[in-house]
């Protein structure tokens, strides 16, 4: 080495060493080795400089300070429930209470009734599914609906998030807050109407009367799904009942249509149309109600139903018509002659309405009748129907001649009073004597109405109120059952108008109608245009 040149550090400069003992001194060189064959001989400014220069080309990357521990964040964010975690080509889902597999997957999943009712097949064949109505909450089904999410709230799960980079001054964040988990309840199961589902039991009743009264509590209760209600139609057939708001796709919910059932809405909104529907399940050729059906002739009825229903029976040539009328206002009780004078004819009416028994309605005309036969009985009904008490064989007494006679009494055949005057009745059966003591009377004041044996109703009903002055019309009237106008009569007679604030309407017939018309009047409450 040179003198002039920096000096190893590790030891002084000997000149004229053996070079043995160089290289023993050389060892002493701290956290260096020197591989075999590297000269050693260099200059300690080139050390200098190499050294210099390799911290340069081979400065090590300087390692990141170390990274704090951090503490982990959770904030809410959405995360699908365990149900709806996809698996292949299956998504799983939880039965809920009131599920059944239709709808599952059109209510849950969002298919359409058709695609629902092809799916429903593969569906119980990838479960095992016998009878699906068999399903029981939380049982887990394997749905071929890769890709399909369900339709419902969505509960949220706490997810950690990393922290921001860390800064020279760490500012600690505040966590945010977590949504609470949304409380799913089950959904209620759907209910029939359960007016509507009396009246159908009771139109049943009326319908089939030789059957035992309809039960129409049947089905299982699985899954948290309602009881279904069914009645019994023609030759087996079920007929099940269902509320607004239930596809009616299949018989039940098993997921096969039944062989010889039928699925019915019960939409209070649509009475009518929910009782049309029940009459053609039970397998009744149904047609709307239509043109008024005309009986008799002297006396003409016309029914107005709102459906007709006949059972399908082949190879008969005239079938029983059944005639269904919607009444608002309770079943009216018919006379037995009426049911049996539509029998004879191949019909039978049917009422749906609220109860069995007829409820009080108001008549707007009342209905008389006066059959013929004596003056007498004539008379007297005529009287009461006009609402006037008469006294019969009554005595009225007048004074004759001077003051102070006696006074002199005469029997009169019937007397009453109205409108401040006073009549009697002469049924032109009186003794010649008793003939001139009633000129007598009429010269007192006192009004005669003189009855002939041989006249008839609408002779005796005109001369009584005339003398009366009530008004009466005798003609073919229009009498209009109340409420409903299930029937329209049109009957010869007299209708009288009483005067007064309430208006008043009589009308009276004489009788001469068929006899199951007749009843009829006697029945319903009727009312007139």
């Amino acid at each position: 080495m040179s003198a002039g040149k920096n000096q190893h550090p590790c030891f002084p400069i000997f000149y004229g060493l053996p070079v043995a003992l160089i290289l023993l001194f050389s060892l002493c060189t701290p956290g260096r080795g020197f591989a075999a064959g590297s000269p050693f001989e260099i200059e300690i400014g080139d050390l200098e400089r190499g050294s210099a220069v390799s911290k340069e080309r081979k400065k090590p990357r300087a390692r990141p300070a170390a990274r704090k521990k951090r503490r982990s964040k959770r904030i809410a964010v959405p995360h699908p429930k365990a149900e709806e975690r996809q698996e292949g080509d299956y998504t799983r889902y939880t039965v809920r209470p009131g599920d059944h597999i239709f709808k599952i997957l059109t209510m849950r999943f969002g298919l359409s009734s058709a695609k629902a009712e092809a799916l429903i097949p593969e569906v119980k064949r990838i479960n095992r599914i016998v009878d699906t109505s068999g399903l029981q909450i939380g049982q887990t089904l394997l749905l071929p609906l890769s890709g399909k999410k369900i339709i419902a709230p969505r509960e949220t799960v706490q997810a950690p998030v990393p922290s921001p980079a860390p800064v020279s001054a760490p500012v600690s964040a505040p966590p945010a807050a977590a949504a609470s988990p949304a409380a799913e309840s089950p959904t209620p199961s759907p209910r029939v109407d359960e007016g509507l589902l009396r009246r159908a039991k009771d139109f049943w009743a009326r319908l089939f009367p030789e059957r035992q009264p309809p039960e129409t509590a049947t089905g299982k209760e699985k899954a948290g799904s309602a009881r279904e209600p069914s009645l019994a139609g023609l030759n087996g057939r079920e007929i099940h009942i269902v509320p607004p708001g239930v596809q009616p796709v299949f018989g039940n919910y098993s997921g096969v249509v039944a062989e010889k059932g039928e699925t019915v809405v019960a939409d209070p909104a649509d009475e009518k149309g929910f009782v049309k529907e029940l009459l053609q399940a039970a397998g009744f050729a149904t047609t709307d109600g239509g043109a008024p059906l005309e009986f008799g002739t002297e006396a003409k009825l016309l029914l107005k139903v709102d459906f007709t229903a006949a059972q399908r029976v082949a190879g008969v040539a005239k079938r029983n018509t059944i005639l269904v009328s919607l009444e608002k206002n309770g079943c009216q009780a018919l006379p037995e002659s009426f049911v049996s004078y539509l029998a004879a004819r191949n019909f039978r009416l049917v009422g749906w309405c609220e109860t069995t028994e007829s409820a009080p309605v108001s008549s707007s005309v009342t209905v008389r009748s006066a059959l013929p036969g004596k003056p007498e009985a004539l008379v007297d009904t005529i009287l009461e129907a006009l609402g006037i008490q008469a006294s019969k064989e009554y005595p009225i007494e007048i004074k004759v001649g001077q003051a102070g006679s006696a006074p002199l009494s005469v029997t009169v055949d019937r007397y009453f009073e109205g409108n401040g005057k006073r009549f009697f009745v002469d049924f032109g059966t009186a003794t010649p004597n008793r003939a001139t003591l009633f000129r007598l009377l009429e010269l007192a004041g006192y009004l005669r109405i003189a009855i002939a044996g041989a006249e008839d109703v609408r002779t005796v009903a005109a001369k009584i109120s005339s003398a009366v002055n009530i008004p009466a019309d005798y003609r073919t009237h229009r009498l209009t059952s109340l409420p409903d106008g299930l029937f329209t009569l049109d009957l010869a007679g007299i209708l009288f108008r009483i005067p007064g604030p309430a208006g008043e309407k009589v009308f009276l017939t004489d009788g001469s109608v068929e006899q199951p018309f007749f009843d009829l009047l006697k029945t319903v409450a009727w009312g007139t245009p």
